[in-house]
């Protein structure tokens, strides 16, 4: 399974167990800003549509963590 966040503390408990029991399957969870970003611009654009008298814009999080290249 791919998960943006893993909200119970069990899943990833459940994970590991399944692993454990040979099982060949796993989780990945990638994070909040990898799997929200993309909902958040569009967030961004219907609210544009929908009030057009508010200004709205999106703005990257970008990259939180440092990567080395």
């Amino acid at each position: 399974m791919i998960a943006g966040e893993v909200r119970e503390w069990e899943n990833t408990y459940y994970a590991a167990d399944i692993f454990s029991a040979g099982e060949k399957r796993g989780l990945v969870t990638v994070g909040r800003v990898v799997s929200e970003d993309p909902g958040m611009r569009a967030c961004a654009a219907w609210l544009k549509a929908v009030v057009k008298e508010v200004p709205a814009q999106w703005i990257s999080a970008g990259d939180l963590y440092w990567r080395a290249i």
